[in-house]
C-alpha cells in the first residue's frame, strides 16, 4: 500500500511537472506573439516614418516647381516688358528717321524758294 501511495505520489509531481512545463512553454509562446506585435509594429512605424519622408520630399518638390513657375513668369513679364520697350525704341527711331528725311528734302527746297524771292 505505501508503494502505491508512493507510486501515486511521484506520478502527482510529475504531472504537476508536466503542468508546470506547460504554463511555462504557454508562457513562452505568450512572449513570443507578444514579440511578434512589437515586431509588426516596429515595421509599421518604420513604414509610416519613410511615407513621411516621401511626403515631406514631394511637398518640398512642390515648392521648389512652385518657385520655378514664379521664376518663369517673372521672366516671361520681363521678355514682354523689354519686346514693348524695343517696339517704343524701334518707332521712335522710324519716327526720326522720317523727320530728318523729311528736313532733308523740305529744307534746300525752301532754301532755294526763298533766294528766289529774294532776287
Amino acid at each position: 500500500c505505501t508503494r502505491v501511495l508512493s507510486l501515486v505520489m511521484c506520478c502527482t509531481r510529475v504531472l504537476s511537472l508536466v503542468m508546470c512545463c506547460t504554463r511555462v512553454l504557454s508562457l513562452v509562446m505568450c512572449c513570443t506573439r507578444v514579440l511578434s506585435l512589437v515586431m509588426y509594429c516596429t515595421c509599421v512605424l518604420s513604414l509610416v516614418m519613410r511615407c513621411t519622408r516621401v511626403l515631406s520630399l514631394v511637398m518640398c518638390c512642390t515648392r521648389v516647381l512652385s518657385l520655378v513657375m514664379c521664376c518663369t513668369r517673372v521672366l516671361s513679364l520681363v521678355m514682354c516688358c523689354t519686346c514693348v520697350l524695343s517696339y517704343h525704341v524701334l518707332s521712335t527711331c522710324v519716327f526720326m528717321s522720317y523727320v530728318i528725311h523729311a528736313y532733308c528734302v523740305v529744307h534746300p527746297w525752301s532754301t532755294h524758294v526763298l533766294e528766289n524771292m529774294k532776287s
